[in-house]
């Protein structure tokens, strides 16, 4: 399937909105069949495989939650969102019931997020379907199956390459059900966001406002344009939505630290801020990477609880040589075991106990900082007495003038 047209079934009654879904596909190079009912559309999903079917909510003969059942059943099965011109809590958590990748609002507006959408619905289908034939074949083989002729020491790599891969499966699965749910999730989201930012904006046009309060509420506004780029990140599975400008590390190291006054107003904790002026810009997200120190900040915060507090250490220094900076958090905890060490960036993956963790933070910190052209080093433990170092690595820019310019 992957080497032909990806199908796209379009089921909607009115044929305006028919014809125009099938022409927007059709000119993105997708193979469209169109239907104006359920019947039809039952039909279709029964004549061939499909990638993708996009349906309204409500149809003449039923509702588009009779084809999403039909779709999922479908084998390998696709992907399905639904239309509809009535959007609510209820209507995502019905359509998240019954497996439905998103929902699509009338008036179709926004033609780019439905392509978009409909691009990473294809995607997520053509991930499960690889995931199923690979767990089909595990499960025919086993993970421990004799490995096909090969020669002299590559023996054993396909036996152990299929071990691999069923242990990874579960969380490549999860990853692949999280992708379904994100965009719904990000989408209910926007709204109480919007509506919360609009009442501090209101607050703060009003004239004679006490100063500390105009303080607070500048803060608040900050926090919730930094919220809303977290969304919007999400919806694109963590790569930076808002742009990347030219970016003084200062800045992230001192918006996040503003989160944690504690580490700098707490007798425990014994904060070394090494940030120096005049250090070249990095081109990245801002709110990107204060989002990543505020992780890192919050995993040697939470290490040096378990030990009643200690050293941390935020640094900074450019790398002339390489042309790239060096921003590290080191932490006096009590460091990371080699085994823990070496799957703290695998998704899912978490040391906190049930309930605390999600074990995304690490992955999605490493996404973004990928996506701005770097990477994070971690070391640990750092001594004898534990310690851990985790040290982002970004390129450098030359230009300082142009810092907080758009890209």
């Amino acid at each position: 399937m992957s080497e032909q047209k990806k199908r796209i079934l379009v089921v909607d009654d009115e044929p305006v909105i028919r014809l125009f879904l099938q022409e927007l596909f059709e000119d993105e190079g997708y193979e469209v069949v169109t239907a104006q009912s359920i019947a039809e559309g039952l039909e279709a999903i029964k004549t061939a495989p499909l990638n993708l079917v996009v349906t309204d909510k409500n149809l003449p003969d039923g509702t588009g939650f009779e084809i999403v059942h039909a779709a999922k059943e479908q084998r390998p099965p696709c992907e399905a969102m639904i239309i509809t011109g009535y959007a609510s809590l209820d209507s995502a958590v019905m359509a998240l019931q019954i497996g439905a990748y998103d929902y699509v609002l009338k008036p179709i507006e926004d033609v780019d997020l439905l392509l978009e959408k409909a691009r990473k619905a294809v995607e997520k289908q053509e991930l499960a379907a690889e995931l199923a034939e690979l767990r089909s074949f595990r499960d025919a083989h086993g993970g421990d199956a004799p490995a096909p002729a090969a020669s002299a020491g590559e023996a054993e790599a396909p036996a152990e390459g299929l071990a691999a891969l069923g242990e990874d499966l579960p969380q490549l699965m999860k990853l692949a059900e999280l992708g379904s749910m994100i965009p719904m999730l990000a989408h209910e989201l926007r709204q109480p966001l919007a509506g919360v930012k609009g009442y501090v904006d209101l607050m703060l046009h009003k004239k004679n406002l006490d100063e500390s309060l105009r303080l607070k509420l500048d803060t608040m506004r900050e926090q919730l344009c930094h919220m809303a780029d977290l969304v919007e990140s999400l919806t694109s599975y963590s790569r930076v939505s808002a742009g990347s400008t030219l970016v003084d590390l200062r800045s992230p190291v001192e918006r996040a630290l503003s989160i944690f006054p504690v580490l700098r107003n707490n007798g425990r904790y014994e904060l070394t801020l090494d940030v120096p002026s005049g250090l070249p810009p990095v081109r990245a997200n801002l709110n990107s990477l204060q989002q990543v120190v505020v992780n890192l900040l919050k995993n040697a915060k939470d290490a040096l609880d378990e030990e009643g507090g200690g050293k941390l250490l935020v640094s900074a220094r450019h790398d002339e040589d390489a042309g790239r900076l060096l921003l590290r958090i080191e932490d006096g905890g009590p460091g990371i075991p080699e085994e823990v060490r070496e799957r703290l960036f695998q998704p899912f993956f978490t040391t906190k106990r049930e309930g605390v963790g999600t074990g995304l933070g690490l992955t999605i910190c490493r996404q973004l900082i990928q996506d701005a052209g770097g990477r994070i080093d971690v070391e640990s433990p750092l001594g004898p007495e534990g310690g851990t170092a985790f040290t982002i690595v970004l390129p450098a820019v030359g230009d300082r003038a142009l810092v907080g310019s758009e890209s």
